[in-house]
């Protein structure tokens, strides 16, 4: 029965203000006075911990239950992780379309670019 309890009456559950402070400490989790700090240092962490998720990723393939596999767990983490990846990949995809091949009509076509091949463990 109460399973069902903040189902049914889930408006009144998520906007009690402890519930919210419980999921913001979720959210948070390992940032201390993360929603006090001034807008540049949060951007500039969030640029830090996006240029290194290349980093955090073989990180937590090689070792899972270290600290910093055990870092990019974080939902915070994880979700400026993503979406560096994203990013990256849009940016990736812009500038291979961007790429003018010539064309020559007796070959098959041009070999992988650069970028082509950067863009490949995104799709694998």
């Amino acid at each position: 029965m109460l399973l069902f309890l903040p189902v049914n009456w889930s408006f009144c559950f998520v906007a009690q203000p402890n519930c919210q402070q419980l999921l913001a400490t979720l959210w948070y989790d390992g940032f201390p006075g993360w929603r006090r700090r001034h807008w540049a240092v949060k951007l500039v962490m969030c640029f830090i911990i996006g240029l290194l998720f290349p980093v955090f990723s073989l990180v937590y393939l090689l070792a899972p239950k270290s600290t910093l596999g055990l870092f990019i767990k974080k939902p915070f983490i994880k979700f400026i992780c993503h979406t560096a990846s994203y990013l990256t990949f849009l940016f990736l995809l812009l500038l291979a379309s961007q790429h003018i091949a010539r064309t020559n009509l007796h070959m098959q076509g041009p070999p992988p670019t650069v970028v082509e091949w950067m863009i490949l463990p995104w799709v694998l």
